[in-house]
């Protein structure tokens, strides 16, 4: 049982939506990857595109139930990864469905933080703020320094407004 929709995911787009189902941040899945924080968000949302999901949490909750709900491996194969093989027990032969329902189950109670529930804008403008969404500094050394420089820039205006004002 093949689904043309998922299998047109690249295996990097896979890894980061599992990393996803596990709330992995972007940055998180980019060390994890050893790929940058951006190639980690192209990657998840292209895939999220792919699949036609409003959020990353979702586009990972449908890789990780088609992924349960493919033919079991044979004997001497390797065992499930990503997400399923952290709720299944240890590989011993076929899995049950009773086991596939557990996880399933698991999947879908699983409290999924408001900061990856919520769909990631298509903007790249971003600004030195923390909000739902980017709960970390995530910007390059080269980035910081922009801020920082444009930050002081705009202080030292302001300051300088307010002093004219006040000597009339």
């Amino acid at each position: 049982m093949t689904d043309p929709l998922f299998q047109s995911l690249s295996a990097r787009q896979r890894e980061c939506l599992r990393l996803v189902g596990r709330n992995y941040t972007t940055k998180e899945i980019a060390v994890e990857l050893r790929i940058s924080p951006e190639t980690a968000r192209d990657h998840i949302d292209a895939a999220r595109g792919r699949l036609g999901a409003d959020t990353r949490a979702k586009a990972a909750r449908m890789l990780v139930e088609y992924e349960a709900n493919q033919t079991p491996p044979q004997t001497g194969s390797p065992p499930p990864m990503g997400i399923a093989a952290a709720l299944l027990p240890p590989h011993q032969g076929p899995i049950s469905s009773t086991t596939l329902d557990k996880t399933r189950t698991a999947l879908n109670d699983a409290a999924v933080p408001a900061y990856q529930a919520t769909s990631q804008p298509t903007s790249r403008r971003r600004w030195p703020i923390r909000t739902e969404s980017r709960t970390v500094n995530d910007f390059a050394w080269y980035e910081q320094i922009a801020w920082a420089v444009a930050i002081a820039v705009g202080a030292i205006v302001a300051i300088h407004e307010i002093a004219s004002l006040l000597r009339g």
